[in-house]
């Protein structure tokens, strides 16, 4: 099937060519919003990328698969060729988030922010985190996620060195934990934030999901039965069975039966005040996406229960 003819795919397609007009050749990455002002910003003429995006640099890679031939229905297209411009938008902006957003230790930077004309930085940054030099949990797991997936889709050995940085990060801070949190793989909000203990954190079930996706993909990609992909695999299932304990999976028996969020103990934005310790539509999606992808793979099926 191909993203011309009027369904679905169509419909997905033209998305991903709005999505490629925030590209900017100049910075190499694509723009998060144009004109947001996020606390920490500066005054400066800017262009802002936050990590969350390279999961939507992923969704340029799928458009290219899908988009069709070049000649085909391109009377309002800006390209010709969106197949392999789309892929070339999405490698060029993964590569400026391994260069920028990772910090040379494996954690992450919220924002980057960009000169758009220059590409010079104007400024590193974060708006749900803790500090801008802390490690935001869910920052973190999009960037194991994100790198995962490209990898995955491009075959690029830049991609998995850059998974694999950031993962093992991810399971070092895990591990580094306060004293009653070392080997949960749930994680606190952001990792440099003071514990709370009456919040228990407070915790964020929303980036474990998000990285136990990520891990499983790249256990996938590197062969479970390597010892960098068992690493992965176990640490997933790990994360999976810590979601699917009572203390974080939502009990539809309780109250009047109604469930508000499949995952309970989500933090959305911390600083602003919003979202704090609630279930997250986005916690539950990427939680079911990787119980999923377990299913599917013989070897997350054979240890998850």
């Amino acid at each position: 099937m191909r993203c011309a003819l009027y369904n679905v795919l169509g419909t997905l397609c033209h998305w991903m060519q709005a999505l490629s007009w925030s590209f900017n050749p100049a910075t190499g990455s694509i723009e998060s919003w144009h004109g947001w002002q996020p606390s920490g910003a500066t005054q400066k003429y800017k262009q802002i990328v936050i990590i969350d995006f390279i999961i939507n640099a992923q969704m340029l890679l799928w458009g290219s698969k899908h988009v069709g031939t070049a000649g085909v229905d391109n009377s309002l297209r800006m390209d010709t060729d969106p197949a392999t411009t789309w892929r070339d938008m999405a490698i060029s902006h993964a590569r400026q988030v391994a260069a920028n957003h990772v910090r040379p230790d494996g954690t992450t930077y919220h924002i980057v922010e960009y000169d758009p004309d220059t590409a010079e930085i104007n400024k590193r940054y974060t708006y749900q985190g803790y500090s801008d030099d802390s490690t935001w949990a869910r920052g973190q797991s999009w960037a194991v996620l994100g790198f995962a997936l490209m990898y995955h889709d491009t075959g690029l050995p830049e991609f998995l060195a850059a998974a694999q940085r950031v993962t093992d990060k991810w399971l070092s801070l895990l591990s580094a934990q306060p004293a009653g949190l070392a080997g949960d793989f749930i994680p606190i909000w952001d990792f440099k934030a003071p514990y709370n203990r009456a919040k228990d954190g407070p915790r964020d079930s929303s980036s474990a999901a998000v990285a136990a996706l990520g891990m499983l993909h790249l256990a996938e990609s590197m062969g479970t039965d390597s010892a960098c992909g068992k690493k992965y695999l176990c640490a997933a299932v790990s994360t999976l069975r810590a979601l699917a304990s009572s203390k974080y999976l939502a009990d539809p028996s309780s109250g009047d039966g109604v469930i508000a969020a499949i995952f309970k103990h989500g933090v959305s934005n911390y600083p602003g005040g919003t979202g704090v310790d609630v279930g997250l539509i986005y916690g539950d999606y990427y939680g079911l996406m990787a119980y999923s992808k377990c299913a599917q793979m013989e070897a997350c099926r054979s240890i998850a229960w």
